[in-house]
């Protein structure tokens, strides 16, 4: 039997990620930048597989793990990745062996920055005002790309949020009706798909 593949280290992953960013910045190519960003997408993920410290006991799922997990859970998974200059989210379905891939362009300070804006209004009344307008962004920066997605009569959703995103009150987001996301479908959020399939 042939030996196991090497699995690249997080710092490899990262330097891929740079020289992918710094390509699509020189390249004009339409379908040479859509090769790039499939590229990147492939990166982000294997990159946001074994990115959460906080579990250095739990190996990244292989892509086999991953879609048994989504299958035995039976409900969508979102799983998001912030790089420097945009964010990743990958959309698991169950039954479908592939995720979608979705690309917004919004860097990781500025999210971040966005995040403790809306995490310092929620808690302040005289703010109550800026913050709905800020968890309507937050809706249709996060949570709008992929909505249309998900299987007509999905009740329940887990979030796997990256960076920044550990600290956003997802359940808090506001739809165009005003309608917050956690009386639209239940909720859970999970610190990574690793953390997820030991639960």
């Amino acid at each position: 039997s042939s030996p196991p593949a090497a699995v690249p280290s997080p710092e490899s992953l990262r330097a891929e990620l740079f020289k992918i960013e710094q390509q699509l910045g020189m390249e004009s190519s339409p379908s040479a930048r859509l090769s790039l960003i499939r590229e990147q997408a492939r990166v982000s993920w294997a990159l946001q597989q074994g990115s959460y410290q906080g579990l250095r006991s739990a190996s990244p799922l292989s892509e086999t793990e991953i879609q048994g997990l989504i299958e035995e859970i039976k409900s969508p998974v979102v799983v998001f990745f912030s790089a420097p200059q945009e964010l990743w989210s990958f959309v698991l379905l169950p039954g479908s062996p592939e995720p979608i891939v979705l690309r917004t362009v919004i860097g990781r300070d500025e999210l971040a920055k966005g995040v403790r804006h809306l995490v310092h209004d929620l808690a302040n009344p005289l703010y109550e005002e800026r913050a709905r307008d800020q968890q309507r962004d937050f809706w249709d920066l996060l949570i709008a790309p992929w909505l249309d997605q998900l299987p007509a009569g999905t009740k329940h959703l887990t979030l796997i949020p990256h960076g920044a995103l550990h600290e956003l009150p997802f359940e808090s987001l506001l739809d165009p009706a005003g309608t917050f996301l956690l009386n639209r479908v239940d909720v859970s959020v999970a610190p990574s798909l690793s953390a997820l399939a030991r639960a």
